[in-house]
């Protein structure tokens, strides 16, 4: 699940903590590095902090996404169906 955004305070983006319902373990971890595209080599000169900061931003750059896409959506209508 997705982190939640909230109103921006202090310039800064606010998220509000929302249980997975999965623990975070190692397997997990190493599946969501490489979906971030970082190596294990990478992994040794991050810290723990920064590779979280990192799915956070990603999770809410995939949200701002979906949001972008879905206000550029245009339901068809009979008519749009009838010229096709």
């Amino acid at each position: 699940m997705e982190p939640e955004r909230s109103q921006p305070v202090g310039g800064r983006r606010r998220v509000k903590k929302v249980k997975s319902g999965r623990k975070l373990n190692t397997a997990i971890y190493m599946v969501r590095c490489m979906g971030l595209g970082l190596s294990t080599a990478d992994l040794k000169e991050l810290t723990y902090g920064m590779v979280t900061d990192m799915f956070i931003e990603s999770a809410i750059d995939s949200r701002e996404a979906k949001e972008e896409q879905e206000r550029n959506t245009v339901e068809a209508t009979q008519a749009d169906f009838d010229r096709f």
